[in-house]
């Protein structure tokens, strides 16, 4: 706490020096004694290459991230050594439980998430009856609906 409110002191007394020496012009800065300073140059310098770095480090950063992120094909993308797998037993579907339980956080396994994502739903085949009367029962296409030209 203390260390904070000092480097937050000392931090604004050496911002307050920087201006004096960026725009104060030297006929000033030589009539208050001071005579040796940095040239003008590096008041422009110094903060464009630390935002130069800081840039650098934040497109490394995302740079490095991308190059250790596992292909998508990959394993490594659906589970790892942290996982939790959820384990679908009787028990814990029969137990009786208070009214607020709440269950422990769990890792839905792939094989269920393809199965509520991507199982085929019950489509009636095409060889069942037409439940309305107007249906088209023939097997080729309809004449309304053909695509040959009528002259």
């Amino acid at each position: 706490e203390y260390y904070g409110f000092g480097l937050y002191l000392s931090s604004f007394v050496v911002f307050i020096i920087y201006i004096i020496w960026a725009y104060v012009p030297d006929e000033i800065l030589h009539s208050l004694g001071i005579s040796y300073y940095p040239n003008r140059y590096w008041a422009l310098a110094i903060p464009t290459w630390i935002m130069t770095l800081v840039w650098f480090i934040f497109i490394s950063f995302m740079a490095i991230n991308l190059m250790n992120t596992a292909p998508f094909d990959s394993y490594d993308c659906i589970t790892d050594e942290h996982a939790n797998i959820m384990c679908m037993d009787r028990e814990l579907v029969t137990t009786a439980r208070s009214a607020d339980w709440m269950p422990e956080l769990h890792d839905i396994p792939i094989g269920l998430v393809n199965a509520f994502l991507y199982q085929d739903k019950v489509i009636p085949s095409p060889k069942t009856t037409p439940t309305h009367p107007s249906a088209n029962t023939s097997n080729g296409p309809s004449p309304s609906r053909s695509r040959t030209k009528r002259k």
